[in-house]
């Protein structure tokens, strides 16, 4: 037996979060598959209050934009930042190239560094004339969405920055399908997820970029959802009795725990390597 629900996002200045609950299933364990997400391609990929740093000055922008495309952003970049001396343009690949006087780029937001093609969360110094930024920026989000949630096994761990959402479980992938201004329209084959049943009384859901970091619709998102009951079989049967579902969540709790352990370890490795002579043989080698 399975519900089938369809959610709708209401709050204008954040379509891309849903809150919501479920009816109880009548059984101790779920299972909840996004079965499609459909909404309108306008993501903001650049709002007031982003900036890039120059000489120790922050540069904002002053609008909201959607639908940028390289030689439009460029434009605005450069409308932005006039005053620093410093003047931007693109190479025949599409990556930008810096020119001008008084060189000393150390810094800019989430979503100017998506645009100029920079790393999302590494630190920034550009002091060279005619530099040339290696990877062409994004002008509509990253080339994968992610639909997040509060509940179930699956978790995202990015160990590149820190952020609020780093522990939310994925429920849906949304490949470079999606143009701006055309409909998303997602379906989901991959991710499904079981779930104590108290747990659907309150179920939250986000959609994020790539880098686990949540985008700006600027129209609703529409989800379609099943819900299924799970009758309790052999393995849960033995964990029944007094506390027989506590210790079964218990056990999730564990598997989560020794998930990050291994997180943090391989981050541990990552960072040695840096530092190793086997790092520095690859660098050698790629050039």
């Amino acid at each position: 037996m399975s519900f089938e629900y369809t959610l709708a996002s209401k709050d204008e200045a954040r379509y891309s979060h849903i809150q919501t609950y479920f009816e109880n299933t009548g059984t101790d364990m779920s299972m909840m598959m996004v079965t499609s997400l459909t909404a309108s391609c306008c993501i903001k990929v650049l709002k007031v209050g982003d900036y890039i740093k120059i000489g120790g000055v922050n540069y904002y922008f002053q609008s909201d934009y959607t639908q940028l495309n390289h030689d439009t952003f460029i434009g605005l970049l450069n409308e932005r930042v006039i005053e620093s001396g410093v003047v931007f343009g693109l190479d025949y690949c599409n990556r930008i190239v810096v020119g001008g006087e008084n060189i000393n780029i150390t810094d800019a937001s989430y979503n100017v560094r998506l645009l100029m093609g920079l790393h999302p969360f590494d630190e920034i110094n550009i002091t060279t004339l005619g530099y040339v930024i290696g990877t062409v920026g994004f002008m509509l989000s990253t080339p994968v969405l992610y639909l997040t949630s509060n509940i179930g096994q699956k978790c995202y761990k990015n160990v590149q920055q820190s952020s609020g959402i780093q522990s939310m479980k994925i429920v849906m992938r949304i490949n470079n399908s999606f143009s701006a201004n055309y409909p998303i329209n997602a379906g989901n084959a991959e991710f499904s997820v079981q779930v104590s049943t108290n747990d659907l009384t309150s179920v939250e859901f986000i959609l994020v970029d790539a880098n686990m970091v949540e985008i700006e619709l600027l129209s609703p998102m529409y989800l379609s959802v099943s819900i299924r009951k799970i009758d309790n079989d052999k393995s849960l049967e033995a964990l029944r009795g007094a506390g027989g579902t506590l210790r079964w969540i218990e056990q999730q709790k564990n598997k989560e725990y020794q998930q990050q352990m291994n997180d943090y370890k391989l981050l541990d490795l990552i960072s040695s390597m840096k530092e190793s002579d086997v790092t520095r043989w690859f660098a050698q080698s790629s050039e």
